[in-house]
């Protein structure tokens, strides 16, 4: 494998957590709050935490890790995707579209989250 992918995906994970961490203040309600979450962040971590979310969840999980690992595929693969469902008829692309559409609404959130920035 070309260590260009590896630098790449270290970079993006990185600056992905880096950004993540950043927007816990924006969401607290107060510093002391902020510095709770932090905390909670970083202590009491349990690997059958992790068991229970992938039993429940199974298909959440494997969605987000293809998600993932699709960001981090070649030019040449995005390429050989894009081309090969570029070629599909119309209908498989509605029937394809309406699946996806079909696992969001099966995903989403029961609540509805307010802008971030209504707190301010």
């Amino acid at each position: 494998m070309d260590a260009g992918l590896y630098i790449h995906s270290f970079s993006w994970g990185i600056t992905f957590s880096v950004v993540a961490l950043l927007w816990v203040p924006f969401r607290a309600n107060s510093m002391e709050d902020t510095f709770v979450i932090y905390g909670n962040l970083f202590s009491g971590f349990e690997w059958k935490m992790v068991e229970a979310i992938y039993e429940t969840h199974f298909w959440i999980v494997i969605l987000l890790l293809f998600g993932y690992f699709g960001t981090l595929m070649k030019d040449s693969w995005k390429t050989r995707v894009y081309d090969y469902f570029s070629k599909l008829d119309y209908l498989m692309l509605i029937a394809l579209f309406l699946i996806v559409i079909q696992i969001m609404l099966q995903f989403k959130s029961a609540t509805v989250q307010p802008f971030i920035y209504f707190q301010f």
